[in-house]
């Protein structure tokens, strides 16, 4: 568990790493996470209705460019998850935002389910910032970064909600 002021993320699971892997066990290994990460966001939804998916993209160009004040609390816990999780569902109830997502931080190492909770609003007005990165999406996960396959936005026209179609 990672926490700091307004915001904790949890690792939910995490897989073995793949230094030895020829490529099968990762597919596996990520088709599993996406499967349990697209359960418990059933379940969540149940309770919190539809999620948003939200791209960590623009936050994570901000922050390797080491502009636009990704490292200020506000903008956390979104621009640490932006170095592993490429899209989040995400959820607003109340004050707080909930979020859900598939972790890998390189090829080698494992996947980490993780969840994370904060006040800090993931749409942040400003110079290059994430508010046109929270889609609505219609049944397909988003994996961008990780690999197979992208979400598709829904009347957005905009193609692919997780990569650099956003910037």
């Amino acid at each position: 568990m990672v926490s700091g002021p307004g915001y904790h993320i949890a690792e939910l699971a995490t897989s073995e790493e793949f230094w030895e892997d020829d490529g099968t066990g990762r597919l596996a290994a990520l088709e599993q996470y996406e499967a349990e990460c697209g359960a418990l966001s059933v379940v969540l939804s149940a309770r919190w209705g539809e999620p948003q998916v939200f791209s960590l993209w623009s936050t994570l160009v901000r922050s390797t460019r080491g502009g636009g004040g990704v490292q200020e609390e506000s903008w956390q816990p979104w621009a640490e998850l932006s170095a592993g999780v490429p899209c989040l569902d995400l959820w607003r109830a109340g004050e707080r935002w909930i979020a859900l997502g598939v972790s890998q931080h390189d090829a080698e190492l494992p996947f980490q389910l993780v969840a994370a909770v904060t006040v800090n609003d993931p749409v942040q007005e400003g110079p290059g910032s994430a508010s046109s990165a929270v889609r609505s999406v219609r049944a397909v996960r988003c994996r961008g970064v990780l690999g197979l396959s992208h979400a598709i936005s829904v009347g957005t026209g905009s193609g692919c909600s997780c990569g650099p179609d956003l910037e």
